[in-house]
């Protein structure tokens, strides 16, 4: 009986230990938006590419197994995506990211209707993204939100 209870101590113990020495000063990266634009496309489902960059504040590389992102445009969903195979980012460093996506048919067609819809087209148009970023030795995923405003190309006004 008293060593169950040994080992159970023991096995509480290390667990804690272990948990507690996963990442203490880890501090989350800082991620920013740099460039989210309509692309040309020859398809009727607009194309899009978002530019970010990831800070590193951290004595460590911190290394990406993934991230899954969705963006809406005025608040409609247009696509959702999911990158793999990124390089470590540098401790202290920082790198760029580009994210594309190409808007389902269905997305496609509504956010068509509601830009066709909007009064003056070359308004700014509102646009979120969600990004949830896996790191290598992090037990939970690091997740944030961004928002901001785009611009139609002068082709499509």
């Amino acid at each position: 009986m008293p060593y169950r209870y040994l080992i159970f101590t023991f096995a509480a113990l290390l667990f804690l230990s272990s948990c507690a020495n996963l990442s203490p000063t880890f501090d989350d990266p800082e991620i920013k938006v740099t460039s989210f634009k309509l692309v040309p496309s020859n398809s009727i489902n607009p194309k899009f590419e978002i530019g970010l960059n990831v800070i590193n504040p951290n004595n460590t590389n911190i290394n990406l197994q993934g991230l899954a992102y969705t963006a809406r445009i005025e608040g409609q969903k247009v696509f959702s995506g999911v990158a793999s195979e990124l390089s470590p980012i540098k401790a202290y460093g920082s790198a760029d990211i580009t994210l594309g996506g190409q808007a389902d048919l269905l997305g496609g067609l509504a956010l068509l209707n509601k830009l066709l819809s909007m009064e003056k087209l070359n308004q700014p148009i509102n646009y979120s993204l969600n990004v949830k970023m896996n790191i290598k030795g992090l037990l939970i995923p690091i997740t944030l939100e961004r928002t901001g405003e785009l611009t139609l190309p002068n082709q499509l006004r």
